[in-house]
């Protein structure tokens, strides 16, 4: 037998207030002030597990009338706890990022153990401290795989900067001058960046620089060259 625990918040004016009936999930969208990307049933008996597009994970009676929100934990054998949420998370993390394969900027370790995605903006402090120890970065194994996200909107001067850098032939190149404080003048082309600004939305990523591990574990702000390799246990 399974056993799960919920350390969680209720949403009691859901739960308790009987008068509220749910037709579909557009209405608990409408009065949660949510938009669902994903929906399926939970291991919870008698739950439904949906996604938001703020990355949250909700558990939802059949009924539409009970929604809880938390960490969901899974007891296994030799008493062995493993937090389910986590987890899923981190594995749709993954499976957006894979969706990325190819239209990162790659800085590669000659003695290459991981490859780290991170998530920068060229107007970003904490951005071009990472990028000005990128040599150590590489030295200690770790390749760091660039990925674009603006502080602004596609309309945003951040994200032209951004795109002109993925619409240059020579991009690395390109960014080593950007994040040095040298721009070159704009580019437009249909590059990844819009692509990459969307997922990082849909990932719910706030701020710069986000290091995204190869299991999908995020790390929110700047991580040292040897911080990180703590982390990756390297």
């Amino acid at each position: 037998m399974k056993y799960y625990i919920i350390l969680c918040f209720i949403f009691t004016n859901l739960a308790l207030a009987n008068k509220v009936k749910f037709d579909d999930f557009n209405e608990l969208e409408n009065s949660l002030g949510i938009t669902i990307i994903k929906k399926e049933k939970a291991v919870i008996p008698g739950f439904y597990k949906i996604i938001t597009n703020k990355m949250d994970i909700m558990y939802v009676t059949f009924d539409l009338k009970t929604v809880i929100t938390g960490q969901l934990f899974q007891i296994k054998k030799n008493h062995r706890i493993e937090n389910l949420t986590k987890a899923y998370l981190k594995t749709t993390r993954q499976q957006l990022l894979d969706s990325l394969s190819g239209t990162g900027i790659l800085y590669k370790s000659s003695t290459e153990k991981a490859i780290v995605n991170v998530f920068v903006d060229v107007d970003c402090y904490y951005c071009i401290k990472v990028h000005k120890q990128i040599d150590s970065y590489l030295r200690r194994g770790i390749s760091l795989r660039y990925l674009a996200k603006p502080s602004g909107n596609v309309f945003s001067e951040s994200y032209r900067k951004l795109n002109t850098i993925w619409c240059s032939e020579n991009k690395k190149n390109k960014m080593n001058m950007a994040m040095a404080g040298i721009f070159p003048r704009y580019i437009e082309c249909e590059s990844p960046v819009a692509q990459h600004y969307n997922i990082s939305r849909g990932l719910a990523l706030e701020g710069t620089p986000i290091f995204i591990l190869e299991d999908g574990e995020k790390l929110i702000g700047y991580q040292s060259p040897e911080k990180l390799r703590r982390v990756l246990s390297l």
